[in-house]
């Protein structure tokens, strides 16, 4: 419901009956390569906001970052490593690595193929053990 209510806003609001990503986040990607030409460091967060939902937005911010033209496996380092450091637990986080947290998800499909594919979580691994089957 309420994502329904965000794409309306858009549509309206640009005055277009469909929308592709690039219509709602051509600012952002000019923003993205204008901090990359200053050689700004990026991490992706889970932050929310007024047009954020939670769960769907690292997801759709790797997607912005993929209209910038960025290679996917650089996406996922920001998703991971890049925000561990930025958090300052990359010793425990950030990489998969004996002595880290045993945290991550495994996809059923490739995401160096197409980051969407970051979306097609089989499992969620927690602690070292499997927390739920998603698909």
């Amino acid at each position: 419901a309420r994502s329904q209510d965000i794409i309306g806003f858009w549509k309206e609001y640009l005055k277009k009956d469909e929308l592709q990503l690039n219509d709602i986040a051509a600012f952002q990607v000019q923003d993205i390569q204008e901090l990359k030409n200053e050689g700004i460091n990026f991490a992706l967060g889970t932050d929310i906001g007024t047009l954020v939902l939670p769960g769907n937005s690292l997801h759709e911010e790797m997607e912005i970052f993929q209209l910038d033209g960025m290679a996917h496996l650089e996406k996922i380092k920001i998703a991971t490593h890049n925000a561990a450091v930025m958090i300052h637990a990359q010793d425990s986080l950030g990489t998969i690595e004996t002595g880290k947290l045993a945290d991550m998800i495994l996809l059923s499909k490739n995401p160096l193929k197409d980051i969407t594919n970051t979306m097609s979580i089989e499992t969620v691994i927690k602690n070292g053990k499997s927390q739920k089957r998603i698909n």
